[in-house]
């Protein structure tokens, strides 16, 4: 799992050269932990600058709680809306926006504000993303 956490396309031959194992040993393990849920699937990641998205907000949205799943729905088919989590406490929404330009990004603000449900909205722009994403960090096994 350590090689996969690092990079999803390490192939099987090499993480089992590097285990020092056959690599049908290493696709039964993978398999095993898709069939366990502890593997949920494999992504691709798209860099929305490559695309012309250059301005990006972190939104924070208060939603009636019993709202969340619905404007959970909406969020789903706004294209602007890259990621969405639900968390607790005021801000109980919390949105990861992509934009073209602030004109665009102000908009989609807009359009969040006046979703049925959201009470509130806070948003803070996000001047340098470098999509601090970095699963090989999760600890995986009690002795690291």
């Amino acid at each position: 799992m350590r090689y996969l956490l690092k990079d999803a396309r390490t192939s099987f031959v090499e993480i089992a050269k590097n285990c020092g194992v056959h690599s049908n040993v290493v696709r039964t393990h993978f398999n095993r932990l898709k069939q366990d849920g502890i593997i949920t699937g494999e992504i691709t990641e798209i860099n929305p600058q490559a695309f012309g998205y250059n301005f990006f907000s972190l939104a924070g949205l208060r939603v009636e709680s019993d709202q969340i799943k619905s404007v959970i729905k909406k969020l789903e088919k706004m294209f602007m809306i890259i990621q969405s989590d639900v968390g607790v406490g005021g801000i109980n929404l919390l949105c990861f926006v992509a934009a073209r330009d602030i004109s665009q990004l102000n908009d989609t603000i807009e359009q969040l504000r006046a979703i049925e449900g959201v009470t509130a909205v806070d948003s803070d722009l996000v001047v340098l993303t470098n999509r601090g994403i970095f699963p090989e960090n999760l600890q995986i096994a009690e002795e690291e």
